[in-house]
């Protein structure tokens, strides 16, 4: 019987100790790491990464075949009235996600602390600018106890509408359903 329980207890306990899922101090950094994505918009850049998951914890450029068929990104890479914009997977037609982008005004990437509240998280494109800051609110991700959203901040550092790419930097709160955008050392 006693084997039995410990059987037990180490396959309940077992994937709490493999999972990043907020049980346990989860380290992350203020620096940014920078991403270059490519227009889904253009049949040249087909084989490349237009999308980005924001809800991986480390961010992951992802390779968008179609905006139809569910992936693990949040945001795709298009053009849209002569210029860049991020859409949100929940933007399409046949996506059921809660990714959301929000433009953060009169601040800087390093002084946005918190994410801002569910209603000012836009399920549309966004048109990107250099210098920007944008608040992420990823799609719902599925944790041993329950789903939730990651949230995230990002800045545009340069649009290159010649060849169809954009390039910016990004941090990512690994903890699950908290807004905060800055370390909790940082507080």
């Amino acid at each position: 019987m006693k084997s039995r329980f410990s059987l037990l207890y180490l396959l309940m306990v077992l994937p709490l100790a493999a999972c990043d899922d907020g049980f346990g101090p989860q380290e992350w950094s203020a620096t940014p790491d920078t991403i270059v994505l490519y227009s889904l918009s253009r049949p040249e850049h087909f084989n490349r990464a237009s999308g980005f998951d924001f809800g991986a914890q480390v961010g992951i450029p992802r390779r968008v075949e179609s905006t139809f068929t569910p992936g693990q990104w949040d945001v795709v890479l298009i053009e849209t009235n002569g210029g860049f914009a991020f859409a949100p997977a929940s933007s399409f037609e046949g996506q059921s996600s809660r990714a959301g982008l929000a433009t953060v005004t009169g601040t800087t990437l390093e002084e946005l602390e918190r994410a801002p509240g569910d209603s000012q998280f836009l399920t549309t494109p966004v048109a990107l600018n250099t210098g920007t800051v944008y608040a992420v609110r990823s799609r719902l991700i599925q944790t041993i106890v329950s789903s939730c959203s990651y949230y995230s901040k990002f800045e545009v550092l340069e649009l290159n509408q010649a060849e169809g790419w954009v390039r910016f930097r990004y941090i990512l709160n690994p903890y699950c359903g908290d807004r905060r955008l800055i370390p909790p050392d940082s507080d």
